[in-house]
């Protein structure tokens, strides 16, 4: 009996002993796969940034699980900015006008990057990865309107721009030298009737009393100090397309730029009118975005009625060339 028992007993060492050799083969041939996986891409990874590293065996990784990486080139950075910020369902001309801002911007950043070595955003390594999906209608009008432009960007006196746009303003653009932007003189007052008949031309932000002192809590010190303090003076200056430039904050008249204000507190625009209620303060807001440049809204709206997308440019950036 005793004789069965170490029998059985050196069977199940046997037994654990081969299956830690296997274990330890797998983690081998892991490590290996690894090893070589870092060597064919250590070439593409001579870029990345710092910040990087710890992603990048992550993104080869990815690789087999239905993932594929993207070349670095421009067209398909243009692709990838274009299915995020695109809206769907409007004319090809606009995706063209589109296509030639977003690739403006991405010109023009990577210029202010070789010149001041700063990083620009984005992702370092140059690479992108996308979910291999079937192919949507928005994906094929994009794709085409990269290629019908292909190469096509902004130019003011020579130099490649960085063409502002926004989704849709509050019945004009603004005037950038207004906003001390004299660096970018196309950047003008220009009338955009069209957003006007928006459904979300306007919209309604309701901000209780304490919300606004805890936003503004640096600002308003000195009124939360006072007895029974109540709402804080605001008294805002406007540009002459009508948003917010600065807005003074209390007794104090502590400035707050308005697109800053506007961010705070959840405001889509930097055009807005208030209304003190009892507990709660209730914000009115014109438009959604900065109100800079192109309007996505007017634009699509002009595609529609025939307009090419170099007249849709024209309108935007007066002044500005296209060049290729």
């Amino acid at each position: 009996m005793e004789g069965e028992n170490i029998e059985r007993r050196l069977r199940f060492k046997l037994w654990l002993d081969r299956r830690k050799q296997a274990i330890a083969m797998v983690a081998l041939y892991v490590l290996c796969v690894t090893l070589v996986a870092v060597t064919n891409n250590v070439g593409r990874w001579q870029n990345v940034g710092e910040n990087d590293w710890d992603n990048a065996l992550w993104t080869t990784c990815m690789q087999d699980m239905g993932w594929r990486k993207q070349p670095a080139d421009l067209e398909a950075m243009v692709l990838q900015r274009m299915l995020t910020v695109a809206p769907e369902n409007v004319s090809p001309e606009m995706y063209k006008a589109l296509a030639v801002v977003l690739r403006s911007e991405i010109l023009a950043r990577q210029e202010l990057q070789q010149i001041y070595g700063a990083q620009q955003g984005g992702n370092t390594s140059g690479e992108s990865l996308m979910k291999e999906e079937e192919e949507t209608l928005k994906w094929a009008m994009c794709e085409q309107a990269i290629e019908e432009t292909k190469g096509i960007y902004l130019s003011y006196q020579g130099r490649v721009i960085v063409p502002l746009w926004t989704y849709m303003t509050n019945g004009y653009t603004r005037d950038g030298k207004e906003n001390h932007m004299e660096q970018e003189p196309y950047l003008q007052k220009i009338q955009c009737s069209r957003d006007i008949l928006e459904p979300q031309f306007t919209s309604l932000v309701r901000c209780s009393k304490e919300k606004f002192y805890r936003t503004f809590a640096e600002e308003l010190k000195e009124e939360q100090q006072k007895d029974g303090f109540g709402w804080p003076e605001m008294v805002c200056e406007r540009d002459s397309a009508g948003y917010v430039m600065k807005i003074y904050l209390g007794s104090g008249r502590v400035p707050v730029e308005g697109g800053m204000f506007a961010e705070r507190l959840g405001l889509v625009s930097p055009d807005f009118t208030w209304k003190y209620l009892d507990d709660s303060i209730l914000f009115q807001v014109t438009g959604y975005g900065h109100g800079f440049g192109m309007s996505l809204v007017s634009a699509g709206k002009m595609a529609d009625e025939g307009r090419d997308f170099m007249t849709i440019l024209r309108h935007f950036y007066p002044g500005t060339e296209l060049k290729k």
